[in-house]
C-alpha cells in the first residue's frame, strides 16, 4: 500500500552477473506470464524489485515497457535504474555537509595515558556526534547522523588522536567523501543502499549468508517525511527520483522538492 492509496504485487529478484559492467536480467514469456496473472487475480499492477547486488542497488520498474515481442522480459541494470519508481516507496537519495565526525571522550576521573608508539589508553567516558564543527544535540538528528556515518557511503578515517593540556582527551572519527564537491554538500547514499548495507552486516560474513533474519528498521528514514529542515542541526537536501518516462508530476500528488 503505497502514500496515495495504491496498491502493488512487488516480485524480488536479486540479480549478479560476472562482468560489473554488463548487469542485466531476463525472465521467460511464461513466468512472466504467470506473475501478470497473479497481479491480475489479485487487482493490483505487476512491479519487479531487482537488487543488483554487485552494485548494492535497488530498483523497482513496470515491467510492461521491457517486454520482448515474445512475452518475456530483459533490462539492464541502467535501463531499470531510468526507470526507476522506488521513490514511490519513500526511497531518496541524502546528502549532507561533510564532514560527520563521531568523537570518543575520554573519561576524565579515569587513568589515561598515550603510550611512546602511539597507542592511546583510556576509558570512554561520553560519545559525541558532530556534523562539522556542529555538535548534534536533538535526539532526531544525532540519530540520523549515526545511521549515515556508519552505514553511508563517505569512507571514516581514525582513531584519531585528541590531545588536550593533561594529556590524551580522546579519539575521534571523521567520515568525508572521498572526492568532495565544491558545493557545499555531498551525497551520502541512497536510503535503500544504507539499509542493505546495514543488513549486510547482521546477515552476511565475507560471501557467506550466516542468518536470514535482520531486524528492519522502518523509523530510521520515517522522520525524513516530515524532517524540519529549518530548525534541525544536521542540514539535509533530500532528491527524489522519477522515472524517466514519467509525466510530470501534479500539484495532488506531485514530487517533494529537495529540501535543507
Amino acid at each position: 500500500m503505497l502514500d496515495d492509496g495504491d496498491q502493488w504485487l512487488v516480485e524480488v529478484k536479486n540479480v549478479r552477473c560476472e562482468n560489473p559492467q554488463k548487469q542485466r536480467t531476463t525472465m521467460s514469456a511464461a513466468y512472466v506470464a504467470s506473475l501478470q496473472a497473479y497481479a491480475d487475480a489479485v487487482g493490483a499492477p505487476l512491479r519487479l524489485a531487482l537488487y543488483w547486488s554487485r552494485w548494492n542497488l535497488w530498483t523497482v520498474i513496470a515491467p510492461d515497457r521491457f517486454r520482448r515481442p515474445d512475452g518475456g522480459l530483459r533490462v539492464t541494470m541502467m535501463e531499470a535504474v531510468m526507470a526507476n519508481e522506488f521513490g514511490r516507496l519513500g526511497d531518496v537519495s541524502i546528502w549532507t555537509k561533510p564532514p560527520l565526525r563521531l568523537v570518543l571522550d575520554a573519561a576524565t576521573d579515569k587513568p589515561r595515558k598515550l603510550s611512546a608508539e602511539g597507542l592511546a589508553e583510556f576509558i570512554i567516558g561520553s560519545a559525541r556526534v558532530f556534523s562539522g564543527d556542529i555538535e548534534l544535540t536533538d535526539p532526531r538528528d544525532r540519530r540520523l547522523a549515526e545511521i549515515l556515518f556508519l552505514y553511508g557511503e563517505w569512507p571514516a578515517e581514525g582513531p584519531l588522536a585528541i590531545m588536550g593540556d593533561d594529556g590524551i582527551a580522546g579519539v575521534e572519527f571523521v567520515a568525508a567523501p572521498e572526492e568532495p564537491s565544491d558545493q557545499g554538500f555531498d551525497g551520502i547514499g541512497w536510503a535503500s543502499r544504507i539499509f542493505t548495507r546495514y543488513f549486510a552486516t547482521r546477515t552476511v560474513d565475507g560471501d557467506q549468508v550466516i542468518q536470514l533474519n535482520g531486524a528492519p528498521v522502518p523509523e530510521w528514514f520515517a522522520p525524513l517525511a516530515a524532517w524540519d529542515f529549518k530548525r534541525s542541526q544536521l542540514p539535509l537536501w533530500l532528491l527524489h527520483q522519477q522515472p524517466s518516462s514519467a509525466a510530470p508530476p501534479d500539484e495532488e500528488h506531485g514530487q517533494r522538492g529537495v529540501g535543507s
